[in-house]
């Protein structure tokens, strides 16, 4: 009888274990790629009537919304959520006072905050289950932007290949940073060094910005393997670890962003990276935005009206700055930024603290890759709160439980 009654405990366990499974992967593949309509076309396959830019849109926004106020029934706010609700509502206030497109700011920041709080929720107890649905999700878009490759004989075709089935080549790095971290912390938790899952996913995510040359894309995936294996094989987490990272990354938007030391690396950047000096016309776009900053505006930014017709490249309209922080500051003003960096910091303040832990060291590196994507592109996306999140909310003390 006692047997029986721990069976059918057991068994329940089991069962809800995969109904929550199931449920978070499929508010991870809503939540990761909102262009999962364009998805589906690039593979061929048939695209719902539903499933049209309004219906995406619409389908983002009510998951989204799901996940915060389930977690809010749930869970109360903290600091570390707070920053983040505080990011998100001034972005959106500031569309709605600019007269921008308030559809594109929902649906580009309310993930962000969906899958923060989601972490929030669970990851004293499910962190595990959270990292390997989160990195299921994202190895799916990337298996896809792998059997769109081989079908169109494009695998050895470097530089040929613009878009890809999850999007344009450039925020590839969405899916394949988190990914990568992903299966770098779940190595953690298993014990192991670097498994056959890391290795595999690692060199896909590495192929496949090579292919669509990202050079940017490329440096960080590249960057995150060295410092994990120089990290691992020297025991230098105290040297290396999320402050350095974030250290490198603040100096390097003073050096190149706004001094511009670049130009004294031409010799490098152009015959190794294939890139000019102006970093494809990036320099001028951030001229543009300190321009459109330096009035009252850089208090409460343009709302995403800026977006599509505020910065121009050779006359050309472009979607955005091209830099995370100018970006944010375009978007919501310095408190936009501010909200962002208290974020970051609670983050990086907990993973120093625990820099020798294995999990720290993959949750540091991955965040190493944002930072430098953060420089020239866009790289505030779920996949990056993903990480911020589960860095603030990983429970050491926990690790026990997680491992058994």
């Amino acid at each position: 009888m006692e047997q029986s009654y721990f069976g059918k405990n057991c068994y329940g366990a089991l069962l809800k274990k995969l109904t929550l499974g199931s449920a978070l992967f499929v508010a991870f593949l809503v939540i990761v790629n909102p262009v999962f309509n364009v998805f589906l076309l690039r593979l061929g396959l048939p695209v719902p009537s539903f499933l049209d830019e309004r219906g995406v849109s619409a389908c983002v926004v009510f998951v989204s919304l799901g996940c915060i106020f389930v977690c809010l029934a749930h869970r109360k706010m903290d600091l570390f959520l707070g920053s983040i609700g505080v990011l998100c509502a001034l972005i959106v206030v500031s569309t709605v006072c600019n007269g921008g497109d308030l559809v594109i700011a929902l649906v580009d920041w309310l993930p962000c905050l969906a899958v923060s709080m989601l972490v929030a929720l669970l990851a004293e107890k499910r962190v595990k289950l959270l990292l390997s649905v989160f990195f299921g999700a994202c190895v799916l878009y990337l298996l896809g932007n792998l059997v769109f490759l081989l079908a169109g004989h494009d695998l050895f075709r470097f530089d040929s290949v613009d878009n890809y089935p999850f999007g344009y080549r450039n925020v590839t790095f969405r899916i394949a940073i988190p990914a990568c971290a992903c299966a770098f912390v779940l190595d953690a938790l298993e014990e192991e060094a670097v498994s056959l899952r890391t290795i595999t996913v690692y060199m896909v995510a590495l192929v496949e910005v090579l292919v669509g040359y990202s050079a940017t894309s490329a440096c960080a995936l590249a960057m995150m393997g060295v410092l994990l294996l120089v990290v691992k094989t020297w025991n230098c987490a105290k040297v290396l670890n999320a402050v350095s990272y974030l250290g490198c990354y603040v100096l390097s938007f003073v050096g190149l962003v706004v001094l511009r030391v670049q130009n004294v690396f031409g010799f490098i950047i152009e015959p190794i990276l294939h890139r000019t000096v102006t970093l494809t016309g990036r320099t001028d776009l951030w001229d543009a935005a300190f321009s459109h900053l330096s009035n009252l505006h850089l208090l409460y930014g343009y709302g995403t009206g800026y977006m599509w017709n505020t910065l121009l490249l050779n006359g050309t309209p472009e979607k955005h700055a091209h830099n995370d922080a100018l970006h944010l500051l375009m978007l919501g003003g310095v408190g936009a930024l501010v909200a962002l960096a208290l974020a970051v910091l609670l983050s990086v303040r907990r993973l120093y603290i625990e820099r020798c832990d294995a999990v720290a060291i993959g949750l540091s590196i991955g965040l190493s890759g944002f930072f430098l994507v953060s420089i020239v592109e866009v790289a505030a996306c779920p996949g990056f709160f993903f990480l911020l999140a589960v860095s603030y909310y990983y429970p050491y003390f926990h690790a026990a439980d997680e491992r058994a």
